[in-house]
């Protein structure tokens, strides 16, 4: 099961939306190639990323930079600056500042580094239901129609939404059976 997220930019007056694939590890390398970011002399690039995780609500970063001449077309570079990593409810108005690189060739953007805290208990009990199989029904928690996870292994069929399943303790709220 591959979860996907979304990464929103904004370059200059140029906005895009790049799709992924979550990652799992303390560092998210985005290629932006495809994308054809082209930057200019004196430039504002500004980025989101919306639950990359459960435990984190948003990643953003805002940079201003610019080129003190006309770089080559081969002429490679960096910025480096830093995101800022908001978390969820669970730890109110807790943030945190990480490292956020991105990579020139020219005055085309090549890719976006961004560092993410490491893992916690909650983040291996994720990417563990990310190798289950996924259905679109209704979560038995939350009631949503959604992707959920059957979380037995027999023919209960009891399905939750990942969100869901990350609150729970192991076990299911329907018939008290642990949980996959």
């Amino acid at each position: 099961m591959i979860f996907k997220m979304s990464l929103y930019c904004l370059l200059n007056k140029d906005n895009f939306k790049i799709e992924c694939d979550k990652y799992y590890n303390p560092l998210l390398l985005i290629d932006v190639k495809p994308y054809q970011m082209k930057c200019t002399l004196t430039n504002s690039f500004w980025f989101f990323i919306e639950n990359p995780r459960h435990n984190i609500d948003l990643v953003s970063g805002f940079f201003e930079f610019y080129f003190k001449n006309s770089p080559d077309d081969y002429t490679l570079g960096q910025v480096i600056s830093k995101s800022m990593v908001l978390y969820n409810k669970d730890r109110i108005n807790y943030h945190d500042f990480m490292p956020c690189i991105l990579f020139t060739n020219g005055f085309f953007l090549q890719e976006i580094l961004i560092y993410l805290p490491f893992h916690t208990f909650t983040f291996f009990r994720e990417l563990k239901y990310t190798f289950l199989p996924i259905e679109y029904c209704e979560c038995g928690v939350c009631f949503e129609e959604t992707q959920c996870i059957n979380v037995h292994d027999n023919q209960y069929h009891h399905c939750f939404c990942l969100q869901c399943i990350l609150q729970l303790h192991q076990v299911c709220p329907i018939c008290r059976l642990s949980i996959l």
